[in-house]
């Protein structure tokens, strides 16, 4: 009811009395706390677009270096898809819910445990995949450049990575297997979650778990 209403009216212009004066004028009394419910549903929406938007963006131009599977950083399940993912929880939920609120990536997923948004393993796991792709991205850098991102193509370039990596240099071709193995499972990982919240969000366990809390918290009060 009135969905429609509020959304001709919020055009990013008007607070949300102003919307509610402009609907009531023209179909009858609304009530203030139903257009920002509305509104606030509109937000959710437009934060989880963008986002997709900007990836979307980050992939076409890493598919035309062909880099979408290399980049540590860029690339599918890289650091920027759990980057995204805090970034999107906190602009959802930071608002009502304060403690969510942390600079650092992994003190956010930290929160996010504390706050019920993330299962234990899930914390987990995107936790040492970010260590994993923080430490792969930069013994990258010491072989290469400040500016290298993106696996090598060179067997020999990728093992003295893995080597740098201190996967054991006994049998390189190994440590060199390892490596990608390592890659390709926390990279899985992380893209699976991203995917789900961005693209199935009706499906995530986190966003799921952070409109439970919200209700919570409106019902309750703010507890910090």
């Amino acid at each position: 009811e009135y969905s429609y209403e509020v959304l001709n009216f919020a055009d990013g212009k008007r607070n949300a009395q102003e919307i509610r004066d402009a609907v009531s004028a023209e179909y009858g009394p609304v009530p203030l706390e139903l257009v920002m419910e509305y509104l606030r549903a509109l937000e959710k929406i437009g934060v989880i677009e963008q986002v997709k938007a900007m990836k979307e963006m980050i992939d076409d131009r890493m598919a035309s270096r062909g880099q979408e599977r290399r980049n540590v950083k860029l690339g599918t399940g890289g650091i920027r898809e759990i980057e995204f993912l805090v970034q999107a929880v906190q602009a959802l939920c930071g608002a009502r819910l304060r403690g969510l609120r942390e600079r650092s990536t992994l003190g956010a997923l930290a929160r996010f445990r504390r706050y019920g948004l993330l299962a234990a393993g899930d914390q987990a796991a995107l936790t040492r995949a970010y260590l994993f792709l923080r430490d792969l991205e930069h013994k990258l850098q010491m072989v290469h450049d400040l500016q290298t991102h993106a696996l090598p193509d060179s067997p020999e370039e990728l093992t003295r990575c893995a080597i740098r990596l201190g996967y054991s240099p006994r049998d390189r071709r190994a440590a060199m297997r390892r490596l990608l193995a390592d890659y390709r499972r926390h990279t899985a990982r992380v893209h699976r979650m991203f995917r789900t919240l961005f693209y199935s969000p009706n499906r995530s366990a986190v966003l799921k778990a952070a409109m439970k809390q919200m209700r919570g918290k409106r019902r309750g009060g703010e507890a910090g």
